[in-house]
């Protein structure tokens, strides 16, 4: 997805001396101290594992995987190394997320009671000058579908609420140009172990960009605008308060301390901040809603 999830600029290039390797095999002569695995999801498990046998610390796009098994791979390789593991969602390292997960703690709305995390952007908008039917998202090989590729929804709602106890989905294959195998709509149904109960929407089919993310609690509602980095509060008589407001270049911010952390973690100074048990969790959730959709059946889950 190109920018959907955060406010937005555009950092100006800067030549760093990066060399171009054809090979994994090839970057390993450089004997890095730590990598970034970027591949698409199916490949993520043999680079991460060639890194982490060499020795260095790895930060791993996400999804973790395409598939649990595989996430679990990594997870076992980064231990066996005794190398630090980062997953990239992104949105764990900005401004508002983090604020509206600070809000939650700090009891702005009491006791959490529902949520509903929507996101949504056509296709064609995701990443312009590329064929859309050629890319990623849209090729089940490559670990396309929405499910995997806007999976931040399902890594944020562990990262504010805590663990999944029961989802149900339903998923849609059209609207978008795609190859027909990977969905393009998902609507999820929710329970927390807390008892905690909400809906995630996921599209690739909306034509207007939206990134949105509503908690519901005993003295109010919280409302995250993830596009232009605001979080209004609004009490049990209707009054509205902003309560947060970040200025742009947002998703820059989160991916330089995404790296930042990954450096720091690297040296022994911080922990990940979004370790390879929530990358694990995250894939979990999405095969979970893969098997609801099919089965028509809520599934169960255990994340932690």
């Amino acid at each position: 997805m190109q920018r959907v999830g955060s406010n937005q600029s555009s950092a100006p290039f800067v030549d760093i001396g990066a060399r171009l390797v054809p090979t994994v095999e090839d970057a390993l002569t450089f004997r890095p101290r730590v990598a970034v695995v970027a591949s698409p999801a199916p490949f993520h498990r043999p680079a991460a594992e060639l890194f982490f046998a060499e020795g260095a610390h790895v930060l791993v796009e996400k999804p973790l995987a395409d598939v649990s098994e595989e996430a679990d791979a990594v997870v076992r390789a980064a231990r066996t190394a005794r190398r630090e593991l980062v997953v990239g969602y992104h949105l764990r390292y900005g401004d508002t997320v983090p604020r509206l997960k600070q809000l939650v703690d700090e009891g702005a709305i009491d006791e959490p009671i529902t949520f509903r995390l929507a996101v949504g952007q056509h296709l064609a908008q995701w990443r312009p000058g590329t064929d859309p039917l050629r890319s990623v998202s849209a090729r089940r090989e490559l670990g396309g579908g929405v499910l995997l590729e806007l999976s931040h929804e399902l890594d944020g709602l562990r990262y504010l609420l805590g663990e999944v106890h029961e989802l149900s989905a339903r998923l849609s294959y059209t609207g978008a140009p795609t190859d027909g195998l990977v969905e393009t709509e998902a609507e999820l149904a929710l329970r927390m172990t807390t008892g905690v109960v909400g809906e995630i929407h996921l599209d690739m089919v909306s034509s207007v960009p939206f990134r949105r993310w509503e908690l519901g609690g005993t003295s109010g509602r919280l409302v995250a605008d993830l596009l232009t980095g605001r979080i209004e509060r609004t009490d049990l008589s209707g009054t509205s308060t902003i309560v947060a407001a970040f200025p742009p270049g947002e998703r820059d911010r989160a991916e330089n301390q995404l790296v930042a952390n990954l450096l720091a973690a690297a040296g022994g100074l911080a922990r990940p901040a979004c370790t390879g048990a929530d990358g694990l969790a995250a894939v979990a959730l999405v095969e979970a809603a893969s098997a609801s959709a099919r089965s028509g059946q809520p599934q169960v889950v255990s994340t932690a």
